[in-house]
């Protein structure tokens, strides 16, 4: 069919294993998950990759984007004997709506599901409890991302306990991720790597590299929290390792960012300028908005940090631009506080302190108490400067 975006196609296809035994373990469950994406992605670009359950059997959703140009959504499921491929191709920038209700409504395997008499380990038994446990995962990732880490640390804390009674390996790994992030945030660095390491036995025991690299990445950026930047270096490089190895593009570049501010903390601007750089030109190919005003965001400290002060200003200003146009809040606020800064560095106070407030006023609308904290010190601090 035709739209306004492009040409879009929509395939439906299942490979049957009559010959495997009627319960698989979740490993084995991956290990035909991961060869079907590889089979999916072969010579493209995966852009995301998530883990997905439906009607209690563990699936995985996948974008991709081929030489030509074309996009491609594809859900893979697993329900036994069957390995079940529901795909949308345009040759657009972005999908219609629907296409969503196309992966979202195939009613073929539910009915599979229904025949089926398998014990299946893939997903958690009580449906009520899963349903809670994703809600507190949603509740308390929503409170993370306001910096409410205290509060989003008892959500998701009662979501692990859930997910690991039902035995849920999978949803298991991902709380344990947050959950780190979230310790990682209210600095109880210790009990952050724990869990981060029995994330990461998880996500290598269950065969899922994408999820291995999300942990060594969030175990970098602890280290680098920590000041230990050889360690940070050390995996957030088998990070972007891996994330190139399974040809996800929006990851490594996730990565390489980080990386780049590893350098900048070690003052070596050019080479942290070089990641920023490489990372901005991927988040463009993406169309990732949000990674391209960090990446801008990113690049005018460096040359803040250079003391380059009209750059530096010049690529914030770009960065907020772009903020103010998806809607991020948060986001606008870390810039306005940003250009705060480098107006201090000016000498120009007045000009500062304005923008500083505004950077508050931002936080404190969002609910960031930790950076409307760090940014009333910073008001205060240019204030007494003489």
């Amino acid at each position: 069919m035709e739209t306004e975006g492009g040409k879009v196609s929509y395939y439906v296809s299942y490979i049957e294993f009559p010959g495997l035994p009627s319960q698989l373990s979740v490993s084995e469950v991956n290990t035909l998950l991961n060869a079907a994406r590889d089979g999916a992605v072969n010579n493209s670009t995966l852009l995301k990759e998530s883990s997905i359950i439906l009607n209690d059997n563990l699936g995985r959703e996948i974008e991709i984007k081929t030489a030509d140009g074309f996009r491609t959504k594809a859900r893979i499921y697993w329900v036994h004997p069957r390995l079940y491929v529901l795909m949308t191709r345009t040759s657009g920038q972005t999908f219609p709506p629907a296409s969503d209700r196309f992966l979202t409504s195939f009613k073929l395997l539910k009915t599979q599901a229904q025949k089926s008499n398998i014990n299946s380990p893939q997903a958690p038994r009580n449906i009520a409890q899963k349903d809670e446990a994703t809600e507190l995962y949603k509740e308390g990732s929503e409170l993370y991302d306001r910096g409410r880490f205290q509060e989003a640390l008892v959500k998701l804390q009662k979501a692990l306990e859930i997910v690991r009674k039902n035995g849920d390996r999978e949803g298991e790994m991902v709380v344990l991720s947050r959950l780190g992030r979230t310790l990682d945030n209210l600095k109880q660095y210790d009990r952050a790597l724990e869990v981060y390491q029995q994330a990461l036995a998880i996500a290598r025991q269950t065969s899922n590299r994408q999820g291995e690299g999300i942990i060594l990445d969030y175990t970098g950026r602890l280290y680098q929290n920590t000041g230990d930047l050889a360690k940070a270096l050390n995996f957030q490089q088998q990070a972007l390792e891996i994330f190139r190895q399974i040809n996800n593009s929006e990851s490594s570049a996730i990565v390489l960012g980080n990386i780049g501010k590893i350098y900048h903390y070690q003052k070596q601007y050019d080479r942290a300028l070089e990641a920023y750089q490489q990372t901005l030109v991927i988040f463009r190919q993406l169309n990732n908005r949000q990674g391209e005003g960090v990446m801008l965001d990113y690049i005018g400290t460096i040359y803040n940090s250079q003391g380059q002060y009209q750059k530096a200003m010049d690529f914030h200003e770009q960065a907020l631009t772009i903020f103010k146009q998806i809607g991020n809040r948060r986001s606008q606020a870390i810039v306005m506080s940003n250009i705060g800064e480098v107006f201090a560095n000016l000498d120009r106070r007045e000009k500062a302190v304005e923008s500083l407030e505004q950077a508050l006023a931002l936080f404190q609308e969002v609910g960031d108490r930790e950076n409307a904290s760090i940014t009333i010190n910073i008001i205060q601090r240019v204030r007494q400067k003489r």
